[in-house]
């Protein structure tokens, strides 16, 4: 499900959050299926990548500053929190004026993905998830590994 339906799904965040059960269950099934956990969780393009510019205080996003970041659960609660509590003209102005009323929407199901997932933490990847990993060479790193690789190498 994505964001936009999400929103016109279940209309408000609280709606949304009532139902996290059956938002989630495809996803915990999906994992069951895996028999495995991975090591670490990487999030690309939209929602983890707008949490992270809020949360670097960019007031023009940029690519490089937010590409591989870290953000805990507590960024994404705290992000949220602060989104909510600014006015719509606010709103409008960080996340424009389509996206402002979908953005709390991302980042609660983004935050129950990492909750079923059992992640803390995300690397922060603003390219396709493929061309992420291989620039990085994820295979058998950790997330410290990564983001330490990242910050050493800005021609990323």
């Amino acid at each position: 499900m994505g964001i936009v339906q999400a929103k016109d799904k279940y209309r408000t965040l609280e709606n949304l959050i009532a139902h996290k059960n059956e938002i989630v269950s495809p996803i915990l099934d999906f994992v069951r299926e895996q028999g495995r956990k991975a090591g670490f969780l990487v999030a690309n393009s939209g929602t983890p990548t707008m949490v992270c510019a809020f949360k670097m205080g960019l007031e023009e996003y940029d690519s490089k500053k937010v590409f591989g970041q870290i953000l805990k659960v507590e960024d994404f609660e705290w992000e949220l929190a602060r989104f909510q509590a600014l006015s719509e003209k606010q709103k409008q102005g960080l996340a424009g004026i389509f996206r402002a009323d979908v953005v709390p929407f991302g980042i609660v199901l983004f935050l129950f993905f990492m909750e079923v997932l059992g992640f803390r933490e995300c690397l922060i990847i603003d390219e396709g998830v493929r061309e992420g990993a291989a620039i990085l060479g994820i295979e058998n790193r950790s997330l410290q590994d990564l983001h330490k690789i990242l910050r050493e190498n800005e021609s990323f």
